[in-house]
C-alpha cells in the first residue's frame, strides 16, 4: 500500500528539509478540521524544521490554532510578528 504524502512528510524525521508550502499545507487543513491533538503533537516540530522566512507564509488566522501548542520562544516571536502583519 502506498503511503500518503502527509505521512511521508511526518515520517521523514526532523533532519529532512521541508518546504514551507508543504508544512503550511499540512498544518492549515489540520487546523480547519479541528485536529487539536494532532497539532499539539506535530505542529511545533514541523515549524521548527523551517527557516524563519518560511514561517512568514503563515496567516494570522493560523496563529490562533498554533500559539497554544508552541512552546519555543523563537517560534512564538515569529507567530506574534505574523499576527501583526
Amino acid at each position: 500500500m502506498r503511503q500518503a504524502p502527509w505521512r511521508m512528510l511526518l515520517d521523514a524525521g526532523p533532519a529532512v528539509e521541508r518546504s514551507p508550502e508543504a508544512v503550511v499545507g499540512l498544518l492549515r487543513p489540520a487546523r480547519e478540521l479541528g485536529q487539536e491533538g494532532w497539532l499539539a503533537e506535530h505542529a511545533e516540530p514541523l515549524l521548527l524544521s523551517l527557516e524563519p522566512a518560511g514561517l512568514l507564509r503563515l496567516r494570522a488566522t493560523d496563529v490562533d490554532a498554533l500559539r497554544p501548542v508552541v512552546r519555543d520562544a523563537g517560534l512564538l516571536g515569529v507567530l506574534r510578528a505574523v499576527e501583526e502583519m
